[in-house]
């Protein structure tokens, strides 16, 4: 799936990605109809 517009988003689910590998991190994502779980799973 293409994303358009979401380099911010993107970027920092990376860093919450990098960052759980040494704490334990939690992330609430909200919002209506943006793609939240297309989103996540692309980090993943």
């Amino acid at each position: 799936m293409k994303f358009y517009n979401r380099e911010k988003e993107i970027g920092r689910l990376y860093k919450i990605g990098l960052a759980s590998q040494n704490n334990v991190q939690l992330t609430v994502v909200t919002d209506r109809r943006i793609g939240k779980t297309q989103l996540i799973l692309k980090n993943n």
